[in-house]
């Protein structure tokens, strides 16, 4: 029999995944895909959670090749947590960082919208989850040429695309760097 916490917790769950409004949802130039921005996670967690959640960064800012940026954080919903990793591109002018607290920033952002997916808030609207998968598993995801491990360089063979692509993560990796955070 659930006790009292359980049962708050899947109360509370119920609430935080319930598809968001229509105009809460963006669209990727180039039909390339939705999102939902991070005041929307952050007003849901408010108002359906209030003084029970907290975010808190982890690691970062972690400087990748490219000028990539990456941060992971911690979401804590009434006792249970999950991990996010975000990354955003800094620019450079005259080898020097123009943006890099404006570029932190969206990657802690991008961090805390992965660990709502991990919660599956959000999943009724961009259409994640066993009920509302696109593709079977047996369908391979369309893997890009040429992508190397954002730590040691290596060309990332397509299987460990695949599976990175499968995973919605962002910077590539070979299976041996791929952050534990990720295999989880």
């Amino acid at each position: 029999m659930p006790d009292e916490l359980s049962l708050q917790y899947q109360e509370l769950m119920q609430r935080l995944r319930a598809p968001f409004p229509s105009e809460s949802i963006m669209h990727r130039k180039g039909g390339k895909g939705s999102y939902i921005p991070t005041d929307a996670y952050v007003q849901r967690l408010e108002e359906e959670a209030g003084r029970h959640w907290s975010w808190s960064i982890k690691q970062g800012p972690i400087f990748l090749e490219n000028d990539n940026i990456l941060m992971i954080g911690t979401l804590t919903i009434l006792g249970a947590t999950r991990d996010g990793s975000g990354t955003a591109i800094a620019i450079k002018k005259d080898n020097k960082y123009t943006n890099l607290n404006y570029t932190i920033r969206a990657a802690a952002q991008d961090a805390l919208r992965d660990a709502c997916d991990q919660f599956m808030i959000g999943w009724s609207n961009l259409k994640k989850g066993k009920d509302n998968l696109s593709q079977t598993k047996e369908e391979k995801v369309e893997v890009p040429a040429d992508k190397r491990c954002a730590k040691c360089g290596e060309i990332v063979n397509p299987e460990q695309l695949n599976w990175l692509m499968e995973r919605n993560i962002k910077l590539f990796f070979c299976e041996q760097h791929v952050p534990k955070h990720f295999s989880k």
